[in-house]
């Protein structure tokens, strides 16, 4: 099992953190993130549903919460399969252990060949250092976030166009 503290940080750091412990991994298993409010506990979640994981969350105090995503790939994730996150919470691992291994080599091979559905020639344009209107504080804070978001990005964007003052 992977830990992430991302306690105090603000989004996408905490999606970032979990991508990169998810790559650090050989074939699968989980990977516990714990983070201080409910919109990272919503983006995680997001994420892990589009990569088909099963996820599971909980509110451990006040201001932290523990998301655990269970990565396909390993003897305690063999037979999961997408949307089983009710009976992977509530389970012992029993349901694991009676999965055959041509139905979860069937499952990879499912994922593996779908077509890429990234949109080609992305082009970002920033026509400011801060971004939306009110506090420059905040709005600079965030536009730092989404460039550093556009980092992480699997597919980098073609373009990226910067006038009137653009970050």
């Amino acid at each position: 099992m992977i830990k992430v503290n991302a306690m105090g940080d603000v989004c996408p750091i905490p999606v970032i953190k979990t991508k990169n412990a998810i790559k650090e991994m050989a074939e699968g298993g989980v990977v516990e993130v714990l983070v201080d409010n409910e919109i990272a506990v919503q983006n995680l979640t997001k994420m892990a549903k589009q990569k088909q994981y099963v996820c599971r969350s909980e509110k451990v105090a006040e201001n932290e919460y523990k998301v655990t995503i269970t990565v396909p790939g390993t003897a305690t994730t063999a037979g999961t399969v997408p949307g089983a996150e009710a009976s992977a919470a509530a389970g012992t691992g029993e349901e694991a252990a009676t999965a055959e291994p041509a139905a979860v080599s069937k499952a990879e091979e499912a994922i593996s060949c779908m077509p890429d559905s990234r949109r080609k020639k992305k082009l970002v344009v920033l026509r400011s250092g801060k971004m939306g209107e009110g506090s420059d504080e905040l709005g600079t804070a965030l536009m730092k976030s989404f460039i550093y978001a556009l980092t992480e990005l699997e597919e980098l964007p073609e373009t990226i166009l910067l006038y009137n003052g653009g970050a």
